[in-house]
């Protein structure tokens, strides 16, 4: 699961709508609390990048390493680090590509995904890469900001990977 504040993902919306058709990009601040599909991530910053990939019409971002070295330094020594990144699919699905997960260069990383379409987000999807015996692959999970609760109605939600407690 991916947990963040309402405020962080408005940021990251407005990024997204703000860059299309380009893809917009950036690295997420925060702990990671488990291990594999089944860890949480919480997010606490939000780092805009410059999309640095020579065609970032379509499907292909690249976030400034010198974002990602300057905040290294920055969180050297402190609970936090880089515990993920965000982009958008311009004119695209939500769900993770084939080219993300050959550009998903560090598996410990959580992928947030938000499509937009006609300069409008119109999704966003969290995702942990897992590795098994089939080999990798990106795992949809739940995406939580801080003030979301539980209310008790309706179906669980299914994610792969995830075990939760049947809510009757």
């Amino acid at each position: 699961m991916i947990v963040l504040e309402p405020a962080h993902l408005r940021e990251i919306v407005s990024d997204c709508e703000r860059a299309f058709p380009d893809e917009a990009c950036g690295l997420l601040v925060g702990r990671t609390e488990g291990a594999c599909a089944a860890r949480a991530v919480h997010v606490a910053e939000v780092a805009k990048s410059a999309n640095v990939a020579e065609d970032h019409r379509g499907e292909r971002f690249e976030i400034d390493p010198a974002l990602r070295l300057r905040l290294e330094r920055t969180l050297r020594g402190t609970p936090r680090g880089v515990v993920g990144l965000y982009h958008s699919h311009p004119g695209g699905s939500a769900q993770a590509s084939a080219a993300d997960l050959e550009r998903a260069w560090e598996p410990d990383l959580a992928w947030l995904i938000v499509s937009v379409l006609d300069g409008q987000a119109v999704q966003a999807t969290a995702n942990l890469i897992v590795n098994d015996a089939g080999g990798a692959y990106f795992a949809e999970v739940p995406l939580r900001t801080s003030n979301w609760r539980e209310t008790g109605r309706g179906a669980p939600i299914e994610a792969r990977g995830f075990d939760l407690p049947d809510p009757n």
